[in-house]
């Protein structure tokens, strides 16, 4: 009886899970991975928003980032911001992106209402086929609400992108080899965890507003990869990753 009530609550407060999750965060946060030095976020932080205005940015904004960084020698350049709808400034930011020849813009997958089926919500045509890439913005939860890692690919149907650090690497669209999925089905290959560099404020953000005025200095900015995300909550959905205890 002992060994069957304890399998019992092992089973019903899912301890073997719950241990593995502890066992893995320890050694992430005790252990936490090198930072690429060929890697800088920009952000759209508070600064960014006193100086250049209220959140959603005019698309002229991006162009001008864009052609300031190539300018710069930056390598690729990586959004984290979808431009699934169309704008008055999209012809130049287009322009922007072919002129550069590597920035990678994302996709994310969801219903578009309430009671609708899951859709992928693309890049509107014309910044799409200025990209060099398109990757999903995907990361994935564990049962605790944790954020540990994501599919490197994730799609509908027969096509599935891949991740945004992916298609930054040269991954492309694959298709799905089961003919007998749905179109609107929420395909995901290829789980990866994801390594911690280390807490909140280990990797240092660039405001989006001194790239966009401050002089760059060419020898810190060329050859890097650049991704420009949005690291407040209120702006975004916030992952909370696992911590140290």
């Amino acid at each position: 009886m002992p060994l069957i009530a304890m399998v019992w609550i092992l089973h019903t407060f899912d301890a073997p899970q719950r241990l593995d999750f502890w066992l893995y965060d320890t050694i992430i946060t005790a252990y936490p991975a090198d930072i690429s030095r060929d890697i800088a976020l920009v952000a759209i932080d508070e600064r960014s928003l006193d100086a250049l205005g209220q959140w959603p940015w005019t698309r002229d904004t991006h162009a001008r980032l864009i052609e300031r960084l190539n300018a710069a020698g930056a390598e690729t350049i990586v959004f984290d911001i979808l431009f699934s709808e169309t704008s008055s400034h999209d012809q130049y930011l287009a322009d922007a992106m072919r002129g550069h020849g590597d920035v990678i813009l994302p996709l994310h997958l969801s219903p578009p209402a309430v009671n609708e089926l899951i859709a992928a919500h693309l890049p509107v045509p014309q910044l799409a086929s200025a990209a060099a890439g398109i990757g999903h913005a995907h990361v994935e939860l564990d049962q605790d609400g944790l954020a540990r890692g994501l599919f490197l690919r994730n799609g509908l149907g027969d096509r599935l992108w891949p991740s945004l650090a992916l298609a930054a690497a040269g991954g492309t669209v694959s298709e799905n080899p089961d003919p007998d999925v749905a179109a609107y089905t929420n395909i995901r290959q290829l789980y990866r965890a994801v390594p911690l560099a280390g807490a909140a404020g280990t990797l240092t953000l660039t405001p989006t507003v001194m790239c966009c005025r401050a002089p760059l200095q060419w020898n810190i900015f060329r050859t890097r990869r650049y991704l420009w995300a949005q690291p407040q909550p209120a702006l975004g959905t916030f992952f909370p990753p696992p911590s140290r205890a």
